[in-house]
Protein backbone atom coordinates (compact mmCIF):
# COMPACT_ATOMS: atom_id res chain seq x y z
CA UNK A 1 0.00 0.00 0.00
CA UNK A 2 1.50 3.54 -0.73
CA UNK A 3 2.11 5.90 1.92
CA UNK A 4 0.57 9.21 1.28
CA UNK A 5 0.70 12.26 2.70
CA UNK A 6 -2.72 12.87 3.41
CA UNK A 7 -2.56 15.23 6.33
CA UNK A 8 0.30 17.61 4.77
CA UNK A 9 -0.31 21.25 3.55
CA UNK A 10 2.13 23.55 2.31
CA UNK A 11 0.88 26.61 0.35
CA UNK A 12 2.92 25.89 -3.25
CA UNK A 13 1.27 29.01 -4.97
CA UNK A 14 -1.79 31.04 -4.61
CA UNK A 15 -4.48 29.90 -6.93
CA UNK A 16 -2.48 26.57 -7.66
CA UNK A 17 -3.67 23.45 -6.19
CA UNK A 18 -1.10 22.17 -3.45
CA UNK A 19 0.41 18.61 -4.19
CA UNK A 20 -0.52 17.97 -0.39
CA UNK A 21 -3.90 17.38 0.14
CA UNK A 22 -5.78 16.46 3.14
CA UNK A 23 -8.64 13.72 2.31
CA UNK A 24 -10.63 14.91 5.15
CA UNK A 25 -10.24 18.54 5.01
CA UNK A 26 -13.86 18.55 4.04
CA UNK A 27 -15.41 17.29 6.85
CA UNK A 28 -18.56 18.29 7.91
CA UNK A 29 -17.65 19.07 11.37
CA UNK A 30 -18.47 22.44 12.01
CA UNK A 31 -16.06 25.31 12.52
CA UNK A 32 -15.76 28.95 13.44
CA UNK A 33 -15.53 30.91 10.32
CA UNK A 34 -12.08 32.86 9.72
CA UNK A 35 -11.45 36.16 10.38
CA UNK A 36 -12.87 38.76 7.51
CA UNK A 37 -10.60 38.89 4.86
CA UNK A 38 -8.79 35.34 4.42
CA UNK A 39 -9.65 33.21 1.65
CA UNK A 40 -11.62 29.89 2.32
CA UNK A 41 -10.72 28.29 -1.04
CA UNK A 42 -10.11 24.07 -0.25
CA UNK A 43 -6.85 24.76 -1.63
CA UNK A 44 -5.99 27.29 0.63
CA UNK A 45 -6.14 25.71 4.06
CA UNK A 46 -5.84 27.78 7.06
CA UNK A 47 -5.61 27.48 10.72
CA UNK A 48 -9.40 26.35 10.59
CA UNK A 49 -8.94 23.25 8.57
CA UNK A 50 -7.77 20.60 10.71
CA UNK A 51 -7.50 19.78 14.28
CA UNK A 52 -4.24 21.03 15.80
CA UNK A 53 -3.25 17.04 16.79
CA UNK A 54 -3.32 16.00 13.08
CA UNK A 55 0.43 16.81 12.28
CA UNK A 56 1.25 15.38 9.25
CA UNK A 57 3.36 11.97 9.19
CA UNK A 58 6.92 12.18 7.58
CA UNK A 59 8.78 9.30 8.95
CA UNK A 60 10.46 8.72 5.74
CA UNK A 61 12.20 11.75 5.58
CA UNK A 62 15.35 12.69 7.31
CA UNK A 63 17.70 15.46 6.85
CA UNK A 64 20.85 12.45 6.12
CA UNK A 65 23.51 13.59 3.72
CA UNK A 66 21.96 12.79 0.55
CA UNK A 67 18.59 14.23 2.14
CA UNK A 68 20.60 17.46 2.25
CA UNK A 69 22.80 17.36 -0.69
CA UNK A 70 19.53 17.21 -2.60
CA UNK A 71 18.40 20.19 -0.89
CA UNK A 72 21.88 22.68 -1.80
CA UNK A 73 20.98 21.70 -5.23
CA UNK A 74 17.20 23.03 -5.08
CA UNK A 75 18.51 26.17 -3.36
CA UNK A 76 21.29 26.98 -5.19
CA UNK A 77 19.35 26.59 -8.15
CA UNK A 78 16.20 28.59 -6.59
CA UNK A 79 18.75 31.39 -6.01
CA UNK A 80 20.51 31.63 -9.19
CA UNK A 81 17.37 31.92 -11.08
CA UNK A 82 15.76 34.33 -8.25
CA UNK A 83 18.79 36.57 -9.04
CA UNK A 84 18.68 36.21 -12.20
CA UNK A 85 15.48 37.20 -13.35
CA UNK A 86 15.40 39.85 -11.21
CA UNK A 87 12.14 38.70 -9.88
CA UNK A 88 12.67 39.36 -5.60
CA UNK A 89 11.52 41.56 -3.14
CA UNK A 90 14.03 43.71 -3.05
CA UNK A 91 14.09 47.81 -4.76
CA UNK A 92 16.45 49.16 -6.30
CA UNK A 93 17.04 51.82 -3.61
CA UNK A 94 20.09 51.57 -1.33
CA UNK A 95 20.13 50.06 2.05
CA UNK A 96 22.24 52.09 4.57
CA UNK A 97 23.12 48.31 6.36
CA UNK A 98 23.52 44.89 5.29
CA UNK A 99 22.37 41.81 7.64
CA UNK A 100 22.63 38.18 7.99
CA UNK A 101 20.59 35.47 9.31
CA UNK A 102 21.01 32.00 9.79
CA UNK A 103 17.97 29.18 9.37
CA UNK A 104 19.48 27.07 11.67
CA UNK A 105 18.37 22.81 10.00
CA UNK A 106 18.73 20.51 12.42
CA UNK A 107 18.05 17.06 14.02
CA UNK A 108 15.45 17.11 17.64
CA UNK A 109 14.58 13.79 18.82
CA UNK A 110 15.27 12.25 15.56
CA UNK A 111 13.53 14.49 13.54
CA UNK A 112 14.54 17.42 10.82
CA UNK A 113 13.91 20.66 12.26
CA UNK A 114 14.71 24.36 12.58
CA UNK A 115 15.92 26.03 15.51
CA UNK A 116 14.35 29.27 16.54
CA UNK A 117 15.18 31.87 19.01
CA UNK A 118 12.82 34.20 21.32
CA UNK A 119 14.09 37.63 21.51
CA UNK A 120 14.67 39.22 25.01
CA UNK A 121 11.40 41.89 25.81
CA UNK A 122 14.28 44.57 26.62
CA UNK A 123 15.98 45.08 23.23
CA UNK A 124 14.90 48.05 21.40
CA UNK A 125 13.47 46.05 18.14
CA UNK A 126 11.31 43.37 17.46
CA UNK A 127 11.01 42.54 21.42
CA UNK A 128 9.79 39.25 22.25
CA UNK A 129 9.47 38.01 18.79
CA UNK A 130 10.54 34.82 17.00
CA UNK A 131 13.36 35.02 14.91
CA UNK A 132 16.10 33.69 13.28
CA UNK A 133 20.01 34.54 14.56
CA UNK A 134 21.33 37.55 13.07
CA UNK A 135 22.37 40.68 12.94
CA UNK A 136 24.24 43.65 11.51
CA UNK A 137 27.29 43.12 9.10
CA UNK A 138 30.31 43.66 10.76
CA UNK A 139 33.36 45.47 8.89
CA UNK A 140 35.02 42.84 10.23
CA UNK A 141 33.29 40.06 8.89
CA UNK A 142 34.61 38.24 5.47
CA UNK A 143 31.52 37.50 3.85
CA UNK A 144 27.56 38.29 4.33
CA UNK A 145 27.93 34.29 5.43
CA UNK A 146 29.97 35.22 8.42
CA UNK A 147 28.13 37.70 9.64
CA UNK A 148 25.39 34.61 10.25
CA UNK A 149 27.75 32.57 11.95
CA UNK A 150 28.89 35.21 14.24
CA UNK A 151 25.69 36.59 15.05
CA UNK A 152 24.57 32.58 15.91
CA UNK A 153 27.73 32.08 18.28
CA UNK A 154 26.93 35.26 19.98
CA UNK A 155 23.02 34.40 20.56
CA UNK A 156 22.95 30.79 21.07
CA UNK A 157 26.69 29.93 21.04
CA UNK A 158 26.65 27.65 18.42
CA UNK A 159 30.27 27.91 16.98
CA UNK A 160 30.77 27.89 12.80
CA UNK A 161 32.29 24.59 13.01
CA UNK A 162 29.21 22.78 13.62
CA UNK A 163 27.13 24.75 10.57
CA UNK A 164 27.45 23.30 7.46
CA UNK A 165 26.69 26.17 5.00
CA UNK A 166 23.85 24.87 2.42
CA UNK A 167 23.39 28.11 0.53
CA UNK A 168 22.05 31.32 0.36
CA UNK A 169 18.35 32.62 0.15
CA UNK A 170 17.43 35.93 -2.08
CA UNK A 171 18.05 38.82 0.15
CA UNK A 172 15.27 40.66 1.63
CA UNK A 173 14.65 44.01 2.73
CA UNK A 174 13.44 44.55 6.77
CA UNK A 175 9.99 46.24 7.39
CA UNK A 176 11.57 49.62 7.19
CA UNK A 177 13.21 49.13 3.88
CA UNK A 178 16.58 50.61 5.27
CA UNK A 179 18.56 46.75 5.71
CA UNK A 180 19.14 45.04 2.83
CA UNK A 181 18.73 41.00 5.11
CA UNK A 182 20.62 37.85 3.47
CA UNK A 183 19.03 34.46 4.81
CA UNK A 184 22.22 31.97 5.23
CA UNK A 185 20.19 27.89 5.61
CA UNK A 186 23.06 26.10 7.58
CA UNK A 187 22.42 22.22 9.02
CA UNK A 188 23.82 22.70 13.11
CA UNK A 189 25.48 19.61 14.43
CA UNK A 190 23.37 20.48 17.73
CA UNK A 191 25.56 19.56 20.45
CA UNK A 192 22.77 18.99 22.98
CA UNK A 193 19.31 19.19 22.76
CA UNK A 194 17.46 22.86 22.54
CA UNK A 195 16.07 22.85 25.94
CA UNK A 196 20.03 22.79 27.24
CA UNK A 197 21.21 25.21 24.71
CA UNK A 198 23.17 27.88 26.52
CA UNK A 199 22.73 31.65 24.99
CA UNK A 200 23.13 35.09 25.63
CA UNK A 201 20.36 36.79 28.03
CA UNK A 202 21.03 40.32 26.89
CA UNK A 203 19.68 39.27 23.50
CA UNK A 204 17.52 36.02 23.83
CA UNK A 205 14.62 35.16 26.27
CA UNK A 206 14.35 31.61 24.69
CA UNK A 207 15.71 28.76 22.34
CA UNK A 208 13.42 26.27 20.85
CA UNK A 209 12.80 24.24 17.61
CA UNK A 210 9.77 23.30 15.64
CA UNK A 211 9.83 20.48 13.45
CA UNK A 212 9.13 19.66 9.51
CA UNK A 213 5.68 18.22 10.30
CA UNK A 214 5.38 21.21 12.34
CA UNK A 215 6.12 24.02 10.01
CA UNK A 216 3.80 21.72 7.64
CA UNK A 217 0.74 21.21 9.74
CA UNK A 218 -2.42 22.81 8.41
CA UNK A 219 -3.67 23.28 11.99
CA UNK A 220 -0.39 25.64 12.24
CA UNK A 221 -0.82 27.82 9.40
CA UNK A 222 -2.47 30.68 8.40
CA UNK A 223 -1.76 32.47 4.99
CA UNK A 224 -1.22 36.17 4.56
CA UNK A 225 -0.29 38.67 2.16
CA UNK A 226 3.34 39.54 2.35
CA UNK A 227 3.48 43.50 3.57
CA UNK A 228 1.20 43.93 1.91
CA UNK A 229 2.34 42.27 -1.68
CA UNK A 230 0.65 39.88 -3.85
CA UNK A 231 2.57 37.56 -3.22
CA UNK A 232 1.39 35.64 -0.24
CA UNK A 233 3.35 33.24 2.81
CA UNK A 234 2.39 31.30 5.64
CA UNK A 235 2.87 32.40 9.29
CA UNK A 236 2.72 29.59 11.64
CA UNK A 237 1.67 28.93 15.12
CA UNK A 238 4.37 28.36 17.16
CA UNK A 239 2.96 26.85 20.40
CA UNK A 240 4.82 24.00 22.42
CA UNK A 241 3.06 21.66 25.18
CA UNK A 242 6.79 20.27 25.55
CA UNK A 243 8.19 20.93 29.24
CA UNK A 244 11.50 23.22 28.13
CA UNK A 245 9.13 25.40 26.05
CA UNK A 246 6.48 26.98 28.67
CA UNK A 247 4.04 29.53 27.94
CA UNK A 248 5.01 32.76 26.18
CA UNK A 249 2.75 35.68 26.09
CA UNK A 250 1.44 37.14 22.75
CA UNK A 251 3.66 39.58 20.44
CA UNK A 252 3.54 42.29 22.16
CA UNK A 253 1.86 45.90 20.62
CA UNK A 254 3.54 47.64 17.61
CA UNK A 255 5.04 50.95 18.50
CA UNK A 256 3.93 53.96 16.42
CA UNK A 257 6.40 53.97 14.39
CA UNK A 258 6.00 50.64 12.87
CA UNK A 259 2.36 49.64 12.35
CA UNK A 260 1.23 45.57 11.78
CA UNK A 261 -0.33 44.62 8.29
CA UNK A 262 -4.05 44.87 8.89
CA UNK A 263 -4.03 41.23 8.16
CA UNK A 264 -1.97 40.46 11.46
CA UNK A 265 -4.01 42.68 13.38
CA UNK A 266 -6.90 40.11 12.37
CA UNK A 267 -5.11 37.23 13.22
CA UNK A 268 -3.89 38.43 16.62
CA UNK A 269 -7.79 39.34 17.63
CA UNK A 270 -9.23 36.04 16.56
CA UNK A 271 -9.08 34.10 19.73
CA UNK A 272 -9.93 30.68 17.90
CA UNK A 273 -6.41 31.54 15.83
CA UNK A 274 -4.02 32.85 19.08
CA UNK A 275 -5.50 31.09 21.83
CA UNK A 276 -2.56 30.23 24.03
CA UNK A 277 0.04 30.79 21.49
CA UNK A 278 2.68 32.70 19.43
CA UNK A 279 3.79 33.03 15.86
CA UNK A 280 6.27 32.97 13.78
CA UNK A 281 5.39 36.02 11.18
CA UNK A 282 6.93 38.80 9.40
CA UNK A 283 10.29 38.30 7.80
CA UNK A 284 11.51 35.03 9.68
CA UNK A 285 7.97 33.51 8.30
CA UNK A 286 8.86 34.91 4.86
CA UNK A 287 12.16 33.33 4.65
CA UNK A 288 10.68 29.95 6.13
CA UNK A 289 8.11 29.89 3.95
CA UNK A 290 10.15 30.78 0.80
CA UNK A 291 12.82 27.17 2.06
CA UNK A 292 9.87 25.31 2.95
CA UNK A 293 8.12 25.96 -0.56
CA UNK A 294 11.15 25.88 -2.86
CA UNK A 295 13.16 23.24 -1.32
CA UNK A 296 11.77 21.71 1.60
CA UNK A 297 8.61 20.38 0.41
CA UNK A 298 9.94 19.30 -3.36
CA UNK A 299 12.66 17.35 -1.42
CA UNK A 300 9.85 15.69 0.42
CA UNK A 301 8.16 14.72 -2.56
CA UNK A 302 10.94 13.21 -3.26
CA UNK A 303 11.55 10.98 -0.28
CA UNK A 304 7.94 9.81 -0.62
CA UNK A 305 8.21 8.92 -4.07
CA UNK A 306 11.42 6.98 -3.08
CA UNK A 307 9.41 5.14 -0.47
CA UNK A 308 6.65 4.24 -2.96
CA UNK A 309 8.73 2.62 -5.73
CA UNK A 310 10.18 1.07 -2.63
CA UNK A 311 6.73 -0.39 -1.58
CA UNK A 312 5.95 -1.02 -5.05
CA UNK A 313 8.52 -3.07 -6.22
CA UNK A 314 8.33 -5.28 -3.30
CA UNK A 315 4.63 -5.76 -4.43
Amino acid sequence: MSRRLNRVFFHVRPGCQTRFSSTDASSSTSRPNPPTGYSTRPDIPTFHDTPLESSPPLPFFKFDPLTLQSMEEKLREYTRGKLASGNHTLSPQKYRKEAGVLVPLCVVDGKPSVLLTVRNTRLRNHTGEIALPGGVRDPEDSSIEQTALRETFEEIYIRDSRVRLMGTLPPVSDIKGSTKVSPTVGFVDLPKHPRDLLFSKAEVSRVFHLTVEQLLDPARQKLMNFRGAKERISVFRADDTSSYLPEIPILPAPTSSETLPEEYRQLLESHEAMHGSTIVWGLTAYILSTLLREVIVPTVEEARLMVDRGENSES
